[in-house]
């Protein structure tokens, strides 16, 4: 009889689910991988009850805490050791390991961030993690000053650097730190020479959440050897806004380091084409949020003119039009060197999906968050529809978003009727006015912008509530589902 697989519970923002999954992969655990919200899953507190993540399933155990489990794999499979042999060394080891997991990262996560919501800026506690971090990086380089082993502790890889990988990940692209330059008042002895080290094993392209790629790295670690340049994880992406049909959007993108263009949900193929013949472009790529005609209906002839790739939902692939690649929750796929993570986003439809772009700091949305509102539930619940919302907005508040449509004028007016008194809100509508009398875009907007004054992200809003006579008692998803009736109804 075939033994079950073990099942890891994480989420694709969490470098503690990162841990575990480099730490599966190494050992060539065949495992199942199942993405959750702890926060808004009420299902996940049956296994963990302190939801938090990850949580690994082994047939009839469960056990939480990303450092016991990765010991926990140690003791059961033997495979590709991660902790040293040398009783001083696996000291260090686990030192490091530690202050990553317990002087760091604990510190930087929604649970202690959230705390100051209401009270500090985005900026102010983007200063507060970033001192964090800063004191645990340079407690961890003043530990390996004089090292010259290929590792941190050895020329083999071990739980430090399994810690300590996704953690300098999310310390570049979540919390801004610049590890190639190196400020003064942030980790100054954190060199090209130290970060170029084979531990990053490309950490733009393989540490975020890939158990797979497109580039057919297959597992992770399968490129171990060829290290992303950082600096392509960055601003060398271009986004260019391509109105289509009535009101959509379509944006083409261009990777300026090698030409690689791509293009995310064009409607139609005649602007597309006309934007690239301008420029004298290829097409390389069509990247579709999900199968609706007017996200799609540019693809056959574009596919057919360029040659181009359809990447879409593994949930669509029988709904999107010339589909060649199928990706789904916590996959990372790689345009040109940029990550793109998969993030599925139902409730407009059972199949959409969003792609993120951490490097630039962007995301497309398609119809799932628009400025001031989000897609009707044609296929969804209110319940997916909020779960969907929720995964989006914690992204850092700078991550700029662009949506599928230009209803940003029409929403700011229902967003004022049931939230008059919200100034940022009569702000932003009063510029959404004046950018569209001059026919110019909303778009993109921000996630802090939405934060700020979307209906559908306030729903612990009293003047919402009080507005729509919404009962106390109501939980986040039944007050989106009367806002959404509402709005379908303005």
């Amino acid at each position: 009889m075939a033994t079950a697989k073990p099942i890891l519970y994480g989420a694709w923002i969490s470098s503690c689910s990162h841990r575990v999954r480099i730490a599966l992969n190494l050992k060539g655990v065949d495992y199942e991988y199942k993405a959750v919200n702890p926060r808004t899953d009420p299902d996940y507190e049956k296994i963990n009850p302190i939801k938090y993540i990850p949580a690994l399933v082994d047939g009839d155990f469960v056990l939480s805490d990303s450092l016991a489990i990765m010991l926990y794999l140690e003791d059961k499979y033997p495979q590709h050791p991660l902790v040293p042999k040398d009783i001083k060394t696996k000291g260090l080891d686990l030192q490091i390991a530690n202050i990553v997991c317990s002087s760091i990262q604990p510190l930087q996560g929604y649970g202690v961030i959230g705390l100051h919501e209401g009270r500090l800026s985005p900026d102010e506690s983007l200063e507060v993690v970033q001192r964090y971090i800063d004191k645990g990086f340079k407690a961890i380089e003043k530990l390996l000053d004089g090292c010259d082993s290929k590792y941190c502790v050895g020329d083999e890889v071990h739980l430090g650097d399994v810690c300590l990988a996704p953690q300098i990940h999310a310390a570049i692209n979540r919390f801004q730190i610049d590890m190639i330059r190196g400020q003064p008042s942030l980790i100054p002895r954190v060199s090209r020479k130290w970060l170029g080290k084979p531990l990053m094993y490309g950490i733009g392209t393989l540490l975020v959440m890939p158990l797979r790629t497109i580039h057919g790295v297959g597992r992770m670690f399968g490129a171990a050897r060829y290290l992303c340049n950082m600096t392509s994880v960055s601003s060398s992406l271009q986004i260019e806004l391509v109105p289509c049909l009535q009101d959509n959007y379509a944006y083409i993108l261009h990777d300026v380091d090698t030409g690689t263009v791509g293009v995310v949900d064009p409607s139609e193929a005649v602007p597309i084409i006309n934007a690239l013949e301008k420029r004298n472009q290829n097409l390389t790529y069509i990247l579709n949020t999900h199968h609706h005609y007017d996200h799609t209906g540019g693809n056959l002839e574009l596919k057919a003119k360029y040659g181009a790739k359809v990447i879409g939902s593994e949930k669509d692939k029988d709904r999107i039009p010339g589909i060649d690649i199928t990706l789904s929750e916590g996959d990372t796929w790689m345009f040109a060197g940029h990550q793109v993570l998969v993030m599925e986003t139902p409730g407009h439809t059972s199949g959409h999906v969003s792609f993120y772009f951490p490097g630039s700091g962007a995301i497309f949305t398609g119809d799932t968050l628009f400025s001031l509102s989000c897609g009707k539930l044609f296929e969804g619940t209110p319940e997916q529809m909020h779960s969907s919302l929720q995964k989006i907005v914690a992204l850092p508040d700078v991550t700029k978003v662009y949506c599928g449509h230009e209803y940003t004028l029409s929403n700011s007016r229902f967003a004022l009727s049931i939230e008059p008194g919200n100034e940022e809100l009569q702000e932003y509508a009063a510029s959404t006015a004046d950018l569209r009398n001059k026919n110019t875009p909303t778009v993109p907007t921000t996630i802090a912008r939405e934060k700020q004054c979307n209906p559908f992200l306030r729903t612990s809003s009293p003047e919402i509530k009080k507005r729509l006579s919404i009962p106390d008692h109501f939980d986040d998803a039944r007050v989106l589902e009367v806002i959404r009736r509402a709005k379908d109804n303005f």
